[in-house]
């Protein structure tokens, strides 16, 4: 691919989140390599701002509902021409357009029909069904990347996806910044990554944790979850059934680098990734990370001590019984996790998948 490519990203929504920030290191590694990206999103927020400070263009525009009837029989076309109406009078045409998962892939389409130029998707809700790669028209896009091996493989087996590519998300060197050092004891309090959706799994830490001998250390962990469930989302993961005296729920920051920074040990206990970057994020901070085998963790933790199935709670109570006792003797663990983070998941990785794949749908390959 030519380093000058133009890329327009479509992303609905801007506030920070894993999607978001995924698609903002990917940008500026495109622009650094010589690439011209640009991203657009329904309205402002941390992607946008972080985007103009490192003069990545930006449009924001209120995405239409592009599955609903009016969408599908004007609304998105009608978004998309006034869209083009201002690239153009800004003197700006992008070579390709590329959807950041498979719900803007309708108006992904729209526009870059609109504009006369191919269209890609990027494929990472771990959630997506045989049925959403249907309804939302993602086997039609010149480029079709799914993020992560395991959810490349599902992809592939949908009808359409066959023609699906491998792409990674990648972290950027900033964020292997040195770490404080870990503690030599077992500490008191744990950093616990997700949302209250079932699948991340917080319910499962709860039940472990009551598996637990009252007096083991890691019974008296003071838990701080990054999301404040609403009463709907409490009541479903019967959060209220748990002595949660020792629970705080964090409101969302825009620095989840300083964030980890305050914690020696962060727990992931999702039960379905396709790839898993709030994790490895935490190892690339140097922190001591338990989590489930979801995404691409698995390989990147060395020591199965650390490591249980999705969905176990059993095999979760046992990782953190078991942790005090050999808190000091894994710290070594860390530095050779953060190490492979780095050699498999740095950015440059990512970007060159996605280089490929954006040259084979503008026939460059």
């Amino acid at each position: 691919m030519a380093g000058g490519d133009r890329v327009l990203f479509l992303q609905r929504r801007a506030g920070r989140a894993g999607a978001q920030t995924c698609l903002f290191r990917l940008a500026r590694a495109h622009q650094a390599d010589g690439g011209r990206p640009m991203v657009v999103a329904a309205a402002s927020g941390w992607l946008t701002e972080a985007c103009a400070a490192t003069s990545i263009p930006v449009e924001t525009l209120p995405f239409p509902s592009s599955r609903a009837l009016t969408g599908r029989l004007w609304g998105n076309r009608l978004w998309a021409r006034r869209l083009v109406s201002r690239l153009r009078g800004d003197g700006w045409a992008p070579d390709i357009v590329i959807g950041n998962d498979h719900q803007e892939s309708l108006l992904t389409r729209a526009l870059a029909g609109a504009l006369g130029v191919p269209s890609g998707i990027i494929l990472r809700s771990s959630g997506m069904t045989a049925r959403d790669f249907t309804k939302y028209e993602c086997g039609r896009h010149a480029a079709i990347f799914a993020i992560g091996d395991n959810f490349l493989g599902r992809v592939r087996a949908f009808p359409g996806g066959e023609k699906a590519l491998p792409l990674a998300d990648g972290l950027a060197e900033e964020d292997f910044l040195a770490a404080p050092p870990l503690s030599t004891t077992f500490p008191d309090r744990a950093l616990v990554l997700g949302t209250p959706h079932p699948d991340k799994g917080w319910g499962d830490l709860l039940q472990a944790l009551e598996r637990l001998p009252t007096d083991a250390p890691a019974r008296r962990l003071r838990l701080d979850f990054t999301a404040v469930p609403t009463d709907a989302e409490r009541a479903g993961l019967g959060l209220d059934r748990f002595d949660l005296s020792l629970c705080r729920f964090l409101e969302r920051t825009d620095d989840f680098a300083a964030r980890l920074a305050g914690y020696d040990l962060v727990i992931n206990a999702s039960r379905r990734e396709t790839f898993g970057m709030a994790a490895l994020e935490a190892l690339a901070a140097g922190r001591m990370l338990i989590s489930s085998r979801t995404g691409v963790i698995g390989p990147i933790v060395g020591d199965p001590r650390l490591l249980f199935a999705p969905a176990d709670v059993e095999g979760l109570a046992a990782a953190l019984a078991g942790l005090p006792a050999v808190w000091d003797a894994l710290r070594p663990e860390i530095d050779a996790s953060r190490q492979r983070v780095r050699e498999t998941f740095g950015i440059s990785a990512a970007l060159s998948l996605f280089r490929a794949g954006i040259a084979s749908a503008l026939g460059r390959s």
